[in-house]
């Protein structure tokens, strides 16, 4: 995490942080997976009773799966230990946070908090848990999918 700005006065400040992950796991089909995260934050006291800040979060994740195995095809030697049936399974998911506060502080005793938050979520994963045993062309693939758009003001 950085610093980005910062004033002799102590009244502001911003941070920025960021991640990066790539893996191909041990796997036959390689897992080719992705993660980025980014975060980051400002703060200012507007005057000597108002405060405000904003965050901001970031993240993205891709990824291929070797999927559920039998025992038995490892066992028969149809497939190694790290092997897959079906190499098309695998996934994305992301999620983006903004937040927002302001503070004004009226006494010693007393303070009006204002929060706005949104959040924007998406999965999407495919799957195959039986293989080829409904569909003996095309295989038994299915797709989930989630999407959220999350808003809370307070």
């Amino acid at each position: 995490m950085f610093n980005i700005l910062h004033d002799d006065l102590g009244r502001r400040n911003a941070y920025v942080a960021a991640e990066y992950n790539y893996t191909d796991g041990p796997f036959d089909v390689r897992q080719n997976f992705n993660r980025v995260n980014i975060f980051g934050k400002y703060n200012q006291w507007l005057t000597d009773n108002d405060y405000f800040n904003i965050q901001f979060s970031t993240f993205n994740s891709s990824w291929n799966a070797s999927g559920q195995i039998p025992e038995r095809a490892v066992d028969q030697g149809i497939i190694g230990r790290w092997g897959s049936i079906d190499p098309t399974e695998g996934g994305k998911t992301s999620r983006t946070n903004l937040q927002m506060n302001f503070k004004h502080i009226i006494s010693s005793s007393e303070q009006i908090d204002a929060m706005a938050f949104y959040s924007k979520y998406n999965f999407n994963l495919y799957s195959d848990f039986t293989f080829y045993l409904k569909d003996k062309d095309h295989g038994d693939e299915i797709q989930q999918t989630d999407g959220r758009n999350i808003t809370v003001p307070k």
